[in-house]
This record gives C-alpha cells, sequence and structure tokens, in this order.
C-alpha cells in the first residue's frame, strides 16, 4: 500500500481522545458517536485530497485526446 495515503494520525488522535475522556468519565454515548464522525470525516477528506494529489503526481497529460461525444480536441489545463 502506497504511504502517501495514511489516516493513522487521524485514528490515533480519536484513540487518545476516547482513551482520555473515558478514563475520566466525561464521555457518553453520544459525545463517543461525535468523535467517530467527527474522525471519520477527517479521515475521508484526507483519504480524497492524498488519492488527488496522488492521481496529479502519478498521471501524465494527454495531449491528443478528443471529445467522445462532438469528437472535438480536448484543450489542456493548468494543475
Amino acid at each position: 500500500m502506497n504511504d502517501k495515503i495514511d489516516v493513522s494520525e487521524i485514528m490515533r488522535e480519536l484513540e487518545e481522545k476516547l482513551k482520555n475522556g473515558l478514563s475520566q468519565k466525561q464521555l457518553d454515548i453520544t459525545d463517543i458517536s461525535k468523535l467517530i464522525g467527527e474522525h471519520i470525516d477527517k479521515a475521508k477528506e484526507k483519504i480524497l485530497k492524498d488519492t488527488s494529489d496522488l492521481i496529479k503526481e502519478e498521471s501524465e497529460p494527454c495531449s491528443n485526446e478528443t471529445c467522445k461525444d462532438c469528437g472535438g480536441r480536448l484543450k489542456k489545463t493548468k494543475n
């Protein structure tokens, strides 16, 4: 697996917050659910960003592509 898509830091943060909150008896089920939801959202955003960066990094722009609908040439766009 490519290490450019890595959410382990986000999961470690979640684990720490859960351990601390539970050991200090500060979390109820609603708080736990919120923490999990927040960290899943963070992980999702990081995966999307890292995947996008990886695609930009690994793919080469095509110079001679045509539109599948009309047959016109596609223009290169700046990244």
